[in-house]
């Protein structure tokens, strides 16, 4: 039986599109994905796509960039990155 603080928990670390299921399953409690699905579509949440690179480059970090990202430990470093670029560059 699945808590509402459970469901509660679920939808919001579902909402920060930091988590996978697999996260959410630890961080909740909740043992089976099939049950995190069903609670996100009983609340009608959009799935989250994934993503299709369409070039990959090398970067190479100075050390105050490397310990931002070290700080922010992202689940996906693309994505991150990407919603970076996409979120200060200006005329988006």
């Amino acid at each position: 039986m699945i808590t509402e603080e459970q469901k509660n928990k679920v939808l919001a670390l579902y909402n920060t599109h930091e988590h996978s299921i697999k996260d959410i399953m630890l961080m909740t409690g909740v043992k089976s994905s099939q049950t995190i699905y069903r609670i996100l579509s009983m609340e009608g949440v959009r799935m989250q796509k994934d993503r299709q690179p369409v070039r990959k480059i090398s970067v190479g970090l100075d050390e105050e960039a490397h310990n931002i990202l070290l700080e922010a430990n992202p689940k996906n470093v693309s994505e991150w990155v990407c919603n970076l670029i996409k979120g200060g560059y200006p005329n988006r």
